[in-house]
């Protein structure tokens, strides 16, 4: 009986390893030429990989040489060997599917933080334990805004977006953290995101608050979150835009005014290649143009130094794949940017200062409608010289637009002390 039973055991290690060693020597063998590396982006994952790094055998007996990285005796070429044949094993992408798809069959919800609930993918979120740092970046953001009213009577504004996981927490499992009882020691739900915003706003002295979550419940039966993405439609941004509109002063363009182009019906975003889920229905990008009076703009690009003009905020090469242009997401304004300033044809002086993450790519181009100029700064991009390119007394307001997460995970007290120069204030 032993003897049968360890028989069966080797006989299924040699079968493991016989096929671990067939796709190894498969994926080498298989390896397409790419630009002189081999195969060094995935599509589907939208990320590249890392390329091959030949090994340096003449050390080997060397304790010098044995510190280059390729060196077969470096630790750190035997990790970056490991990261390179795992990602390119042969049918890697087809086993994980494979994979992915036997947990769903089996009543797994959740695959790699991302919850499958119908035709529609998630992200899961729940709070960080770096609080003490965000409670820096909350008193860097407040002073700021006191100094931007008592120094340029500039009025600031915040508003938090929450996410998909919050809008359809009534959707998710039932022992989803969002769906957990409020924690007992400290009194909350670590991934209720609305208790998170609630939390935030009460605790800013010098900012109006906008509700974009009450619009965005309401509307939680419409195609407000993209199903294979973590950000908003343009109906979703176009819903928050509305949210600001009151606070900010402005009367919103209503949708019979928008040329509405559906531009893409095959965009599949960050969830999808978290998980490559194909059995969810690939998302529609829409474009929203006014019908008259669509504002001319100017976009400058700046870091170092002034990079890029363009005078669209909508970069259509985005909308065809290849590995320059594989995120679609990425029409609006092509993506992430240190510090971009708008400059428009609107016939007023209105200018606008944002503090943003990605979330308000989509809503920008139609806040372009109302403002001369609207500049944007991205500080998960700025690496210092802040105050170099934004004069402070050229905005009436100010709006720190986030995502809950992004906004959770900013680091930014150190950028608003140099910008505003509040190094004397008293919150660091």
């Amino acid at each position: 009986m032993n003897f049968t039973h360890n028989l069966h055991k080797k006989v299924l290690v040699l079968l493991f390893s016989a096929l671990v060693l067939a796709g190894t020597g498969l994926t080498f063998a298989t390896l397409p030429e790419h630009r002189g590396e081999r195969m060094p982006f995935s599509p589907n994952e939208n990320r590249y990989f890392l390329p091959f790094l030949a090994p340096d055998f003449g050390g080997y007996f060397s304790g010098f040489f044995s510190r280059r990285p390729n060196n077969i005796r470096s630790k750190q070429f035997m990790d970056r060997f490991d990261t390179f044949v795992a990602d390119r094993f042969f049918l890697r992408e087809e086993l994980i599917i494979l994979q992915n798809g036997l947990e769903l069959l089996r009543g797994k919800t959740q695959i790699n933080d991302v919850y499958n609930i119908g035709d529609r993918l998630v992200l899961a979120w729940e709070r960080q334990s770096q609080q003490e740092q965000f409670a820096l970046s909350l008193s860097a953001i407040d002073t700021f805004a006191g100094f931007m009213h008592e120094n340029h009577e500039a009025r600031s504004f915040i508003m938090l977006i929450p996410t998909a996981y919050e809008v359809y927490r009534d959707s998710l499992p039932a022992n989803a953290p969002a769906n957990a009882p409020p924690d007992s020691s400290g009194g909350f739900n670590h991934s209720d995101q609305l208790a998170f915003i609630a939390g935030v706003y009460e605790g800013l002295e010098h900012l109006r608050s906008v509700d974009a979550a009450t619009l965005l419940h309401k509307h939680r039966s419409d195609y407000i979150f993209y199903r294979t993405d973590h950000h908003q439609t343009a109906f979703g941004a176009y819903l928050s835009y509305t949210a600001l509109s009151a606070r900010l002063g402005f009367e919103p363009l209503n949708l019979a005014s928008f040329n509405i182009e559906h531009a893409s019906s095959s965009f599949r975003g960050t969830l999808f290649s978290r998980t490559l889920n194909s059995r969810i229905t690939p998302d529609l990008i829409s474009l929203y143009t006014p019908k008259i009076n669509a504002p001319e703009l100017l976009l400058y690009f700046m870091g170092e130094d002034v990079t890029e003009q363009r005078g669209d905020l909508f970069w259509r090469e985005y909308l065809y794949a290849d590995e320059n242009h594989n995120d679609k997401y990425m029409v609006f304004m092509g993506g992430n940017y240190p510090i971009v300033q708008i400059d428009t044809d609107a016939n007023n002086d209105r200018a606008i200062l944002i503090f943003k993450d990605s979330y308000a790519n989509a809503i920008l181009p139609l806040l372009a409608n109302h403002y001369s100029r609207i500049t944007v700064a991205d500080m998960r991009y700025i690496r210092g010289g802040i105050d170099e390119f934004i004069g402070l007394s050229e905005y009436e307001q100010v709006l720190f637009l986030y995502s809950v997460p992004n906004f959770e995970e900013a680091i930014i007290a150190k950028e608003l002390t140099e910008l505003g120069n509040l190094a004397d204030l008293k919150f660091m």
